[in-house]
């Protein structure tokens, strides 16, 4: 027989680990559940207590497990369009006019180039 085969990976190692049978108190008695479900368990109830490492914890958990979805981003019901005709016009120009001013204060100097409209 001998002895038995050293095991180099981790992996094997903490897999073996997380799914061995352990026997936890429970509310009625005890119950037996993988390492890794009683680890879980626990940083639950860690969670609920206030813990705010276990809590970052377990959202990062969550997130890698992907049980969160993204928000989905509605499109709002408000539609924004040019005026058309003579309120058209008048925006059109005052916005050519305010460009037009922007451009003489960028070469006078008195802004910079890289400042944006607000």
């Amino acid at each position: 027989m001998g002895r038995k085969k050293k095991i180099t990976d981790i992996r094997i190692v903490l897999e073996d680990i997380l799914t061995e049978r352990i026997t936890i108190p429970d509310g009625e008695g005890e119950q037996t559940v993988t390492t890794l479900e009683a680890l879980v368990r626990a940083e639950i109830n860690n969670a609920l207590k206030g813990s705010l490492p276990s809590i970052k914890s377990l959202f990062i958990r969550a997130r890698d497990c992907r049980l969160f979805t993204r928000a989905k981003i509605k499109k709002s019901m408000m539609t924004f369009t040019e005026p058309t005709g003579d309120a058209g016009k008048i925006v059109r120009m005052y916005h050519q006019e305010q460009a037009a001013l922007r451009r003489t204060a960028e070469k006078d100097g008195r802004i910079s180039p890289a400042r944006k409209r607000q």
